[in-house]
């Protein structure tokens, strides 16, 4: 039975999932203990706090009773009641704590009782106080009243003293149980630190001994593929893979793989072929073609074009390579020209190149590539070998400069006309004898300088030189 790489990659995940929730559920189960614990520490601890703000809350609360009868003052009054209100959020924050404590399971359920005794005992003190701290503040002057050191007297010895020691007590008892929650919280962590390196340690072994079998079904046939891949890239068409029908992607690439290599073995020779026609074509019709990387600044000749521009074939070449062997006049030019290029402006040009010391004129046309943002990502183009041409147009021109002075010079008068009678040029005899400038003339009748007398024989003579194009005639 075979089975697609994406299906054995699943059971394998799923083989190793069967470990790691073994591990997980153990781990779940402990750390759930060392949560406990710590929430006990927490509880424990916010319990010594608030037991020693107990403390410091009663003896407050008794301060201002004190003061008052030594002053008389009765802003201590407000100030009783201020200490009163915190004593209070103390007594409730303590009952609140010791409530949250008993929800836990593992602490001592008799020192549990105790606490809560003990609790009840602090506030029957307080409600003590409370009444006796009134009645102290109800009397006018206080000041060395019997009546008033009695009430405080009673106040100290009777509730307050004890109401201390007892909490006193509490903290010793809660100093015990944080102790002891303390050792099992810590206890309890090392077990989670054990059960999770032993977690850690068998799952990288079951992970090696899962990557070895994946290695044997998978990175082996890969890693041929990848050799066949290499040796077709490096020009080897005739590289076959020996991979077996394994009935997933990697035996459907390995036959595919197979089949690309004897298509691309066939289709290669043809191409070769063509590649040859097309290089023979280019060097009979001296046009060569090229390719720019604008991006990357490469440039890639066909053979012919590295033929003209006298480079040896496979030379590296890039846009500056190509500046340096065009003409130093034209080279501004050119730069210029391709900036416009860049620019999406069409690039049609002919300048000079020296090749081997030699001149030699070449026309460049190409089309320029962008991309979404309109930047240029490349040129394609040709180059033509123009040089016959320009030499035939230089001999052209110098004919044309020779017969401009033979026809200026000669001591006839010489019109040059149109189909219509106009005159298109005249010659310098002409002019000097006519007394006109070239311009009074130009694209005017020639009939408008000739008598009246003599306009029918002109047009006469006309008729005749349209009608047989190529002979001379003069009048």
């Amino acid at each position: 039975m075979s089975f697609k790489i994406r299906t054995k990659l699943i059971l394998a995940f799923l083989v190793m999932l069967i470990p790691l929730f073994i591990f997980m559920i153990i781990n779940y189960s402990i750390q759930g203990a060392v949560h406990e614990s710590f929430n006990k520490v927490k509880e424990i601890s916010e319990e010594i706090q608030t037991l020693g703000g107990l403390q410091v809350a009663i003896g407050k609360v008794l301060m201002p009773g004190n003061d008052y009868i030594i002053t008389g003052d009765r802003r201590y009054i407000k100030e009783f009641e201020r200490a009163s209100a915190d004593l209070e959020n103390q007594l409730r924050s303590a009952d609140e704590i010791l409530t949250r404590l008993k929800a836990h399971k593992g602490l001592n359920p008799a020192e549990l009782e105790e606490e809560e005794e003990i609790l009840k005992s602090v506030n029957t003190a307080w409600e003590n106080i409370k009444g006796i701290s009134l009645r102290l503040f109800a009397i006018h002057d206080p000041i060395g009243s019997r009546t008033a050191a009695g009430l405080m007297e009673e106040m100290d010895y009777k509730w307050a003293y004890p109401a201390v020691e007892q909490l006193g007590r509490w903290r010793e008892i809660d100093r015990e149980e944080y102790r002891e929650v303390e050792e099992a919280a810590d206890r309890a962590w090392r077990h989670h630190l054990i059960i999770m390196a032993a977690s850690i340690a068998t799952l990288i072994v079951f992970g090696i001994f899962l990557s070895l079998f994946l290695s044997r079904l998978f990175a082996i046939p890969l890693r041929e593929l990848q050799e066949g891949v290499e040796a077709l890239a490096g020009g080897n068409l005739d590289y076959r893979l020996s991979i077996p029908a394994t009935g997933d992607e990697i035996g459907q690439l390995a036959r595919g793989f197979n089949v690309m290599a004897e298509r691309l073995n066939e289709s290669t020779g043809a191409l070769r072929e063509s590649e040859a026609n097309l290089n023979k074509a280019q060097a009979v019709a001296h046009i060569g073609s090229w390719f720019l990387d604008v991006t990357k600044n490469k440039l890639f000749w066909s053979d012919e074009t590295y033929r003209m521009f006298g480079v040896l074939k496979g030379t590296p070449l890039t846009y500056e390579k190509l500046l340096d062997i065009v003409h130093p006049d034209d080279r501004e030019y050119v730069d210029r020209k391709w900036t416009a290029a860049l620019n999406k402006e069409p690039y049609d040009i002919e300048h000079r190149i020296i090749v081997d010391g030699k001149l030699k004129w070449v026309r460049e046309r190409a089309e320029v590539e962008f991309n979404e943002e309109g930047e240029a990502v490349k040129g394609i183009g040709t180059v033509q070998d123009i040089t016959e041409r320009k030499r035939v147009e230089e001999a052209l021109r110098e004919n044309e400069e020779r017969y401009r002075i033979l026809y200026d010079n000669i001591p006839t008068m010489n019109f040059t006309l149109d189909t219509s009678g106009n005159v298109v040029s005249l010659n310098q005899f002409a002019i000097r004898e006519l007394g006109y400038q070239p311009e009074e003339l130009v694209g005017k009748p020639v009939l408008d300088i000739f008598y009246d007398e003599d306009k029918p024989a002109l047009l006469k003579q006309f008729g005749e030189v349209l009608q047989n194009p190529g002979r001379a005639y003069g009048w």
